[in-house]
């Protein structure tokens, strides 16, 4: 096979098989030629799925042909990124989108972009396939800050290592990735792990020391989330759908937390240790099926927004009849309180600030 046919097979060995060919030879006159009419999209708002991440747009040698495979299409991408990543400082073309490329898509939503012909890059469960990419491609784009990896079934993570910049990684739908202690350490302020559910172990975020934002929901496999201690500086959380979680232990420790949804946990009973979220405003604890008060909001002061639509249980809210900055109360479909909320004072079934203060009057005076 001729480096040409290597490189456009649709095999990843056969592809990094390629590109080792063509690193031994060291010229960057031969990355340009494979490069020439590569051309990277940078992220768009209007563009509703790749609204932060950018992708990298074939040219003739890898442009899938109609009706070709997905693991053509895949090899395709795989060997454009090893082209960009591995190019050497004589290629003017490498080195060009090494400088431009901030913000990346692979997997489904990325290369073609188009979602019903691509699929992932890499697929576990055949030996042939890749399990992730190279260690030390991505750490070769020195300003990338944005990673998506939605789709491609990531078992590990270490192989980003050494990407300096990256502040920002999604990796949602991936159900081959059961824990986090792969990561290696990163700046990573975000990080959307959204439908991964395999996900058992959160213990790896240690290495996250920047983390803010951690989107978890829908990981149907979490039991826990004890893992949490290790990320104290996280100001906002998404359990929302983790239908297997049985205790929030840990949360109690994100002292600087602000916003949690934890709506839909199907087996959340105990939420005793949100009493500890003492700068908590925006909290939603709809469709919980098994609780039957929420007397942990008591010391909750800084509450602005609570949603406890579906809490078909729930039959006290005394320990909301305190906070003074609650101003957003939605008690829809919560058929077991005492005393029921007035529904003159509710729009779109929550109750409106005014609505909110007389309700508390009135918890106040059940005392």
């Amino acid at each position: 096979m001729t480096l040409l046919d290597l490189l456009k097979s649709d095999q990843p060995k056969a592809v990094l098989e390629g590109l080792e060919q063509l690193q031994a030879t060291g010229d960057g006159n031969d990355f340009d030629q494979l490069l020439h009419g590569i051309r990277y999209q940078p992220p768009t708002a209007q563009d509703f799925l790749l609204a932060f991440a950018g992708r990298l747009l074939p040219n003739d040698h890898f442009t899938p042909p109609e009706g070709c495979s997905r693991q053509q299409v895949a090899c395709h991408e795989l060997a454009v990124v090893g082209l960009i990543c591995q190019a050497p400082d004589t290629s003017i073309l490498g080195n060009a989108f090494k400088q431009v490329i901030t913000s990346l898509a692979l997997g489904p939503f990325g290369f073609t972009g188009h979602i019903p012909m691509v699929d992932q890059l890499v697929r576990s469960q055949n030996q042939d396939l890749l399990p992730g990419l190279p260690p030390g491609w991505l750490a070769r784009l020195p300003n990338l800050e944005r990673l998506d990896l939605s789709g491609m079934p990531v078992e590990r993570l270490d192989w980003l290592a050494g990407c300096q910049t990256l502040n920002w990684l999604r990796i949602r739908g991936t159900h081959h990735l059961e824990h986090l202690g792969t990561l290696p350490p990163l700046a990573i302020e975000i990080l959307d792990l959204d439908g991964c559910r395999s996900l058992k172990d959160l213990s790896g975020l240690k290495q996250l020391p920047e983390l803010k934002h951690l989107d978890l929901a829908g990981c149907t496999s979490l039991t826990h989330i004890s893992g949490l201690r290790e990320a104290p500086h996280l100001v906002w959380l998404n359990l929302s759908r983790c239908e297997r979680l049985e205790s929030l232990e840990g949360i109690e420790e994100l002292l600087g937390l602000k916003e949690l949804d934890a709506g839909g946990c199907l087996s959340l009973e105990d939420i005793s240790p949100l009493g500890g979220l003492k700068v908590l405003e925006d909290l939603d604890l709809s469709l919980l099926p098994k609780i039957s008060h929420v007397d942990a909001l008591a010391s909750c002061t800084a509450l602005k927004r609570v949603v406890l639509a579906g809490c078909q249980q729930l039959q006290s809210l005394a320990g909301l009849r305190h906070q003074e900055s609650l101003a957003y109360l939605d008690l829809s479909e919560c058929g077991s309180l005492q005393p029921s909320p007035p529904s003159r004072l509710m729009v779109n079934r929550s109750l409106t600030p005014t609505g909110v203060a007389v309700f508390q009057e009135r918890l106040r005076a059940s005392e």
